[in-house]
């Protein structure tokens, strides 16, 4: 029997997620789950497999903004590459193995991603799929977000 935490319902109406959603979900499932200790020593606690999923989310969002820091650090100066990008591959082959349920529940994810890709590959199609993407969803984004997107796209033109 599935047990509703109620975090699973604000969890799915918001709908732009950065680190400190994922930051503040995390904790609450924690606080959840030793809150309700005694009701999981003999039933599975999906609170735990929720909390495992958010992290890999927080950890990919990051792992992905960093990435993408450190590659316009890198052009920025033309030197190649100077940084050790630990799990990249990794990272990307999973974002690309689950693009659609990316880009349906971790906007923020899909956005960095697409902004990374474009970037490191100059291939268009990416900025492309990224401006549809966010004429379509800015009402749900925050204005903050919004202009970190728009001057990422500012940056590549000015770029290339």
């Amino acid at each position: 029997m599935k047990r509703n935490t109620g975090i699973e319902q604000k969890s799915e109406k918001l709908f732009s997620k950065d680190e400190s959603f994922y930051n503040d979900q995390v904790n609450m499932l924690s606080e959840y789950y030793n809150f309700n200790l005694v009701n999981f020593k003999n039933s599975e606690a999906e609170c735990l497999q929720m909390k495992s999923d958010l992290l890999d989310m927080k950890f990919l969002f990051s792992k992905l903004h960093t990435f993408y820091e450190m590659f316009d650090n890198e052009g920025s100066r033309n030197r190649g590459q100077y940084f050790n990008r630990t799990f990249y591959n990794e990272l990307m082959e999973f974002t690309e193995n689950n693009l659609t349920h990316i880009k349906d529940n971790h906007p923020n994810v899909y956005v960095i991603y697409h902004v990374l890709r474009m970037n490191e590959t100059l291939n268009d199609d990416y900025l492309y799929t990224m401006l549809t993407y966010l004429k379509k969803e800015h009402k749900k984004l925050s204005k903050k977000s919004l202009n970190y997107y728009y001057n990422y796209i500012t940056s590549y033109y000015n770029e290339n």
